[in-house]
Order: structure tokens, then C-alpha cells, then sequence
């Protein structure tokens, strides 16, 4: 596809009419992630849509155009979304048809279903690691010989991609540095540290001494009762959501090698890190019992906070823009001596099974999910995350695959398993692990078949 200048000239200045019009809407939606359904995966919010990528959709062939890509999203568009979907369909002549689901839950999974039981030829589906192997394999398409991807084009993350390979194949991409990319992150009340004379994660982080050690030193110093109310220096997602610690240290409750899952209850490190977790509670007692960690963070009960990189963004409704403290946030820490890495709950884009413009879907998924077509650094509600997070997009990538494959066999549901793992006495956590052998069995003899 060529264009003149003039042509470029008129895109640019429809663009900048889009974006004016995106700018001023406030009506934008953001995932229910965090208040509605927690525990499951949401999208990221607002950036401000940006410049195109001009010479990306110069090699988008002319024979698509007046072709559509149909998306099924697990939520509805923010405006910025709908600036770069919009910019688009006016550079390649195609169209971009979405449907939606309330939640990237049950809601997501069942549109999904419905719409591949109607043969309706959706072309793209969204999956995570909470989804893996089962969505992958059972209703995408493996990508590397499809026409439109280019896997030797260094923007895709291959460190994130390669973490839910099946035998070799791609069956989900995601660009570095993407607005769907979701890394772990310690978030940080940045004003009770100071006020307290503790050196902030940040402070460590850039000394380069931010490890489990000073981690743990950090909480007990945080941990404090004031008023009457009890302040704990450290909350997570939930209890139970121990998989960033095993992930911090290379290990999990089940392992994969691309290849074949294996149980891994019985490792000796594995039983040894979830007794270190355990007794955050037990021990330390810089944690409580607490299902679910957001409104105490944000509410200033708990000085740190485990979570994905969704709420570093303005329009995150974990509300965290509106709390008066301020917060920040650094890679979640490894074991003394470990080279930081990237923890991240992938979210990766593959085309479904029966999908009718898979070409037109490759060049779509390279298009929008590009970083350069947004401006990213309006999003983030402080510059110090802004930085993490740019941080974070560069390291080596690791992902737990428990949640997906133990949830994906239906025999126990994982977040109960960690839960009750977490609420055991610390004495008899090691038999309360090996307990689950027989149900992380059979969910591992699933998951072999599904890869197969």
C-alpha cells in the first residue's frame, strides 16, 4: 500500500480530529478487574491514542482492504483504543468489528464459546496465563506459518510469548513495551515510608539492594499499630496469591518446558518457599488474613502491595490515582542474589479456530498493540512508574502456569488451594501441600493431552 504526501498529510490530520474528539470524551470504560471480579484478569485503561506507525501499515496488502477483522474483548474499548482502531481502518480500508463481555472471567469464556458454536468466524480471542493450555489448544490456530506475522520483526516479546509456547509453536503474541502487557509490580505508599524514616523499595531498588531480604526488612519496619488501627507492611492480591513469590524464584507448583507439565509438589525448594510465604503471616506477621489487598492499600492498612502493572495507569480502577499519599512502584523483588527479571500475568492475542481474516487479524494485532501508536506517558499517574514499568519491558520474562492448568482440570480451584495453604499452621504446611498430590495429578495428565 503506497501513499503520496499529500495522503499522509490528510491521515495525520484526521488522526489528530480523532484523538481531539478522544480526548474529550470522558466517558471511557475500564475493566471491572479489581472491584467486581477479583481474581481475574482485566485489560489496561486509558493511554492517550498517538501518532501512527506509518510505514507498519504500508505493508499491509491492498487486497485486504474492505476486508473486517472481528475481535471478540473482554471489555469495552478505551477511547484511546478507539482513536488507533479508528486510524486503522482509515490507512488500510479495513474495518475492525469488536464484541464485547462484561469481564475477562466467565462472561469472556462464555462469549467465546457462543460465538464459535454460531460459526460466527471471529478472528481474534485474548488468553493469559490463568487460560493455559486449555483455551490455546483447544480453539486457536498455532501462528508461525500464518500469513500477515512476521516473527522476525524484534518487536514481538518473544521472552513473554515463548513462556506458553506449545511444541515449538506461537499460539499468542503481545508487542514489548505493549499497554497489554501486565508485570508484576511491588507498589509502595510512598508517604508512609517517609513519614516513618524507612528506606522507600525505590531507594533500595536503586541502590541496587532490593532483594527478599531487604523486602523483609522493609515490612516488619512498616508493620505498626496506630490509633487503634493495625498497619501491615505488605498485602497481595489476595492470601493466597503466593505464585509471584515461586515465580521470583524460578520455581511452582507445576513445570513446563514447552513441552510436557510435571507436578512438582515434592520439590524440597518448593516446599521451603511456601513456608517462607506462610510465615508472613505466622511469623513475621507482616501480612493478614485478608482475602483481597486492594482497598487495604489503598486506604493506607498496607504500605506495599503485589499487583499487576494495570494500576499504574490514571484510568485503573483500582482508584490509586485518587488516593491523597503517594505511591510508586518497583519490579517485584528475587531472592539475594538473583538477577531481576519481569514477573508478568501474560495477556496474549491468538486467532480463534474458523476465523475467517486471519491475514487481516496479523496486520491488526501488530497495528494495535504497537506502543508507538500511543502516548503512553499520559497514562501512568506518576513518572516513577512510567519508568518501572519501561524498566520491566525490557527484562527476561517469567509466568506462572499453575492457576491454568490445575483451574483447567476442574478438580480443586487453585486460588482456594493457595488460600488454604497460606491460612495452615506453618508446622504443617509441607503435608497441606503434598495433601493436593491427587488432584494436581490428574490436572497435569490433562494439560499433557491438551499440548499433544
Amino acid at each position: 500500500m503506497k501513499f503520496s504526501m499529500k495522503k499522509i498529510i490528510a491521515v495525520i490530520m484526521m488522526l489528530a480530529m480523532v484523538l481531539c474528539f478522544a480526548g474529550c470524551d470522558n466517558g471511557g470504560t475500564t475493566s471491572s478487574y479489581y472491584e467486581e471480579v477479583p481474581g481475574e484478569s482485566g485489560g489496561n485503561g486509558g493511554s492517550t491514542g498517538g501518532d501512527a506507525t506509518q510505514d507498519l501499515v504500508t505493508e499491509v496488502p491492498t487486497n485486504l482492504k474492505g476486508t473486517t477483522v472481528k475481535v471478540l474483548f473482554w471489555r469495552p474499548l478505551t477511547n484511546d483504543e478507539k482513536a488507533v482502531v479508528s486510524s486503522f481502518e482509515k490507512q488500510t480500508g479495513m474495518k475492525v468489528q469488536f464484541k464485547f463481555a462484561a469481564n475477562a472471567g466467565a462472561p469472556y469464556a462464555e462469549l467465546i464459546s457462543a460465538s464459535l458454536a454460531a460459526k460466527e468466524g471471529y478472528d481474534i480471542a485474548m488468553f493469559n496465563n490463568i487460560h493455559f493450555p486449555n483455551r490455546p489448544t483447544t480453539i486457536m490456530q498455532p501462528l508461525n506459518d500464518m500469513k500477515g506475522f512476521d516473527f522476525s520483526d524484534p518487536v514481538w516479546d518473544k521472552a513473554m510469548m515463548d513462556t506458553q509456547k506449545v511444541n515449538g509453536k506461537y499460539y499468542g503474541v503481545n508487542i514489548v513495551g505493549s499497554h497489554q502487557c501486565e508485570f508484576v509490580a511491588m507498589y509502595f505508599n510512598e508517604t508512609m515510608f517517609k513519614n516513618r524514616g524507612v528506606k522507600t523499595p525505590r531507594q533500595l531498588y536503586e541502590a541496587g539492594n532490593w532483594n527478599w531480604d531487604t523486602f523483609l526488612d522493609a515490612a516488619k519496619a512498616m508493620t505498626y499499630k496506630e490509633n487503634g488501627v493495625q498497619h501491615y507492611g505488605y498485602t497481595n492480591r489476595g492470601t493466597g496469591y503466593m505464585t509471584y513469590w515461586l515465580q521470583a524464584a524460578g520455581t511452582d507448583f507445576i513445570t513446563y518446558d514447552g513441552k510436557q507439565f510435571k507436578s512438582n509438589l515434592s520439590d524440597a525448594n518448593l516446599l521451603n518457599l511456601v513456608k517462607y510465604y506462610n510465615e508472613f503471616r505466622t511469623k513475621h506477621k507482616i501480612m493478614g488474613d485478608d482475602t483481597y489487598g486492594v482497598p487495604h492499600f489503598r486506604s493506607g492498612e498496607a504500605a506495599m502491595f503485589s499487583v499487576i502493572s494495570y494500576a499504574m495507569f490514571k484510568e485503573s480502577d483500582t482508584k490509586f490515582n485518587q488516593m491523597s499519599d503517594t505511591i510508586d512502584a518497583v519490579p517485584f523483588p528475587m531472592p539475594k542474589g538473583q538477577k531481576q527479571v519481569a514477573l508478568v500475568d501474560s495477556t496474549l492475542f491468538g486467532i480463534l479456530k474458523g476465523a475467517k481474516n486471519a491475514e487481516g487479524a496479523a496486520h491488526f494485532l501488530r497495528y494495535y498493540l504497537d506502543p508507538q501508536n500511543y502516548s503512553m506517558s499520559d497514562n501512568f499517574i506518576n513518572k516513577n512508574l512510567e519508568k518501572t514499568f519501561n524498566d520491566m519491558a525490557k527484562m527476561d520474562k517469567r509466568v506462572s502456569i499453575s492457576e491454568g492448568v490445575v483451574n483447567g482440570a476442574a478438580q480443586v480451584d487453585f486460588a482456594n488451594v493457595c488460600h488454604n495453604i497460606v491460612l495452615t499452621d506453618a508446622a504443617q504446611v509441607t503435608s497441606k501441600v503434598k495433601s493436593y498430590a491427587p488432584q494436581f495429578t490428574i490436572a497435569v495428565n490433562k494439560a499433557n493431552k491438551a499440548v499433544k
